[in-house]
């Protein structure tokens, strides 16, 4: 579906796919209401030099890692691409409502950068390499709100929320699970008084949070 497209570090640049997704909205119905889930691959690891790569034009401090220099460079790409696609749906009278979220912090080869920028213990390590910002941009308004601390698996619910859209009974349950427990993630979860914990392995944790997803994903 990309072919021909921009091509930048491992894949089509994140311009391209904004391009794609400000092409669908100009060709839709008028009536009509499209959800867009884009997965972009710009940035996605290894991080050695390849064929489609920008000059550095970030560089890390106090440190030297040509992998960092990297990443940071092709960031500071994909956060121009995204305020032109913000500064596009800005100007338009639909309600349009983006939610923009990455999955994990970049995996470089060199493991000592990491040890060097956190002071951390093992534990705090695992949460931290998939611990990212997110935004929730609206060109209408929305209430607003800074420093959130929650996983992925919640950020439909917020969606919804923040988009003012009755949740089903799945979302209605992760809306009150996530005051006890605002983080759940594969390394382990985080109650609602900052307590970590690793899983124990024997799947008795949050097992009404298991026989739903069980539900969902297969009955």
């Amino acid at each position: 579906d990309f072919k021909g497209e921009e091509q930048f570090h491992s894949g089509v640049s994140d311009r391209a796919t904004y391009y794609k997704i400000e092409d669908l909205f100009e060709h839709k119905n008028s009536e009509e209401r499209i959800f867009v889930f884009d997965v972009t691959m710009q940035n996605h690891g290894g991080y050695e030099r390849q064929e489609y790569e920008p000059q550095d034009s970030i560089h890390a401090e106090n440190i030297n890692c040509e992998e960092a220099n990297l990443y940071l460079s092709l960031i500071n790409e994909s956060d121009k691409a995204f305020g032109e696609l913000i500064q596009y749906f800005e100007g338009k009278s639909e309600k349009v409502i983006i939610c923009m979220f990455g999955d994990h912090q970049p995996m470089f080869e060199d493991e000592s950068f990491y040890e060097q920028i956190y002071a951390q213990t093992e534990i705090d390590k695992i949460f931290n390499q998939y611990k990212t910002p997110f935004i929730i941009w609206a060109n209408y308004d929305i209430p607003e709100q800074d420093d959130i601390d929650i996983s992925a698996n919640y950020l439909g619910a917020l969606l919804l929320e923040t988009a003012g859209i009755p949740e089903n009974s799945y979302f209605n349950f992760l809306t009150e699970q996530m005051k006890d427990y605002p983080v759940i993630t594969v390394n382990g979860y985080k109650d609602s008084k900052g307590n970590v914990s690793q899983w124990s392995g024997d799947g008795t944790e949050l097992l009404n949070y298991r026989i739903l997803q069980y539900y969902e994903l297969f009955d």
